[in-house]
């Protein structure tokens, strides 16, 4: 916050009056979701891991900062505020992306390989989310917003950049094991 009101500080004026600050979080702020629930702007934050605690305290923090509050230096502006969740409209669960993923991968590469017999249930780590469960409407209703790609035929077209791209794959893989 204050890197970005710093930031803000510096601006021309006309462009001070148009600057927005976005504050980027996760659905994992409101908690775990009940099957068939979705969480809204209106769901309370109800973290259940140090990594959603840590988001939600941003979200917390976020509309106290000087340029979220109000107090933006000398001008008396309160700049336009607006909170708003972005989903894609595809509640699934963790387990139902890692069988879409297996789903492609088998047809993709058609080499009669079974991928879902390699997956099996670990323990999960405490407070972690089973499934993301937003609900837009409200920005749809509002901004107009809605996703320009479904998802389920999106994850189809990752997976195939992904096979398709396997010498990334295995640099990126050899560096991550090297740190």
């Amino acid at each position: 916050m204050e890197a970005a009101t710093s930031y803000w500080r510096e601006l021309p004026p006309t462009e001070r009056d148009i600057f927005r600050f976005l504050n980027v979080s996760t659905d994992e702020v409101y908690g775990a979701a009940s099957q068939g629930d979705c969480f809204d702007e209106q769901s309370p934050l109800a973290p259940n891991s140090p990594y959603a605690a840590s988001k939600a305290a941003g979200e917390l923090l976020a509309p106290c900062g000087g340029l979220l509050s109000g107090t933006c230096g000398d001008s008396g502006k309160k700049p336009a505020r607006g909170s708003y969740v972005v989903g894609g409209n595809c509640c699934l669960t963790n387990r139902e992306v890692v069988a879409t993923i297996c789903d492609h991968v088998d047809q993709l590469l058609d080499d009669g390989a079974i991928r879902h017999e390699l997956v099996s249930q670990v323990a999960d780590r405490p407070g972690h989310d089973r499934r993301y469960a937003v609900d837009a409407s409200h920005l749809r209703a509002k901004m107009g917003w809605k996703p320009q790609i479904d998802f389920k035929s999106e994850l189809r077209e990752t997976v195939r950049w992904y096979l398709k791209n396997t010498d990334w794959v295995e640099n990126v893989s050899r560096r991550a094991v090297s740190h």
